[in-house]
């Protein structure tokens, strides 16, 4: 496993991932779900980073804009 330092820390963070691409196609019980599972029995040891940048609209299209992040998220 390969792990980085942070810039402002001693923590060193795994660059080990779990993307999130098609989480709008399952429920929210099924996203709950599969967190629990990543994070059980180790969450004291994980940093959780979240990333909030690209978003689908009614089309299915992906964006980008803050505009377009931030109505998906109210």
């Amino acid at each position: 496993m390969e792990y980085r330092k942070l810039p402002h820390g001693v923590e060193k963070i795994s660059v080990l991932g779990l993307g999130m691409g098609g989480i709008q196609q399952v429920s929210d019980a099924e996203i709950e779900q599969m967190i629990r599972r990543a994070l059980a029995g180790c969450r004291e040891k994980i940093y959780v980073h979240m990333h909030f940048g690209a978003v689908y609209n009614e089309n299915g299209d992906y964006g980008w804009s803050l505009t377009e992040i931030e109505e998906y998220f109210k």
